[in-house]
């Protein structure tokens, strides 16, 4: 018999080629073949690496964007709302914080503007000095609005150093107030740069 595989010749009842061990009869299997390994393993990995990209992205988008504008002070960065009460002085005004939306504002947070529609005379204010416990106060320096110097003392009832309800502010002036001019005194959120309620509105 020839081996259709390697052409030998061979004689005797064979099932394979004794040459190339070839199977002559057709009932008998072939060898299976060596296993080749496939690339479905990477091709996994790569799947799972683009889909952990894929999420990290979609979480650290957003949060980046909030962090972004939070930086530039948009978030949790409202002007609170403040109602304002006075009381006439020899020589001046208190003007009393009757309500604030956010008892949460520190001072350093807060100016004070006194303005005429003309001119206007501000202070910086600052927590320190205002933080020493009950009926803490602070006297700041002389600003002048138009011809008159002005003087400022705060005085925060609780001394937590925050902007509270019943906290107020006396402004005297050198010389007095005019009739004639309307002014008006409020607080302004440095965060924002908003003004913090109307303000209250007096003459001299």
């Amino acid at each position: 018999m020839r081996c259709p595989d390697c052409g030998a010749e061979s004689g005797g009842d064979y099932k394979f080629c004794p040459r190339c061990g070839y199977p002559f009869d057709p009932y008998v299997r072939k060898p299976s073949p060596t296993y080749a390994p496939t690339r479905r393993g990477s091709e996994s990995s790569l799947i799972i690496v683009i889909v952990v990209i894929v999420v990290a992205a979609m979480v650290a988008g957003p949060l980046l964007l909030y962090l972004m504008v939070l930086g530039s002070g948009s978030v949790d960065r409202m002007t609170p709302d403040v109602g304002y009460g006075q009381v006439r002085l020899e020589g001046g005004l208190k003007i009393t914080i009757v309500a604030i939306t956010n008892e949460n504002v520190p001072w350093d947070d807060v100016r004070v503007r006194i303005e005429d529609g003309g001119y206007y005379a501000e202070w910086e204010l600052r927590s320190q000095g205002l933080d020493g416990g009950a009926l803490s106060s602070a006297t700041y320096s002389v600003e002048f609005l138009a011809t008159r110097v002005l003087n400022l003392t705060v005085t925060d009832l609780r001394g937590d150093g925050l902007v509270s309800g019943m906290d107020y502010f006396v402004v005297t002036s050198d010389p007095f107030f005019s009739p004639s001019s309307a002014y008006t005194a409020y607080l302004i959120y440095e965060p924002t740069g908003g003004r913090m309620g109307a303000g209250i509105t007096f003459t001299g």
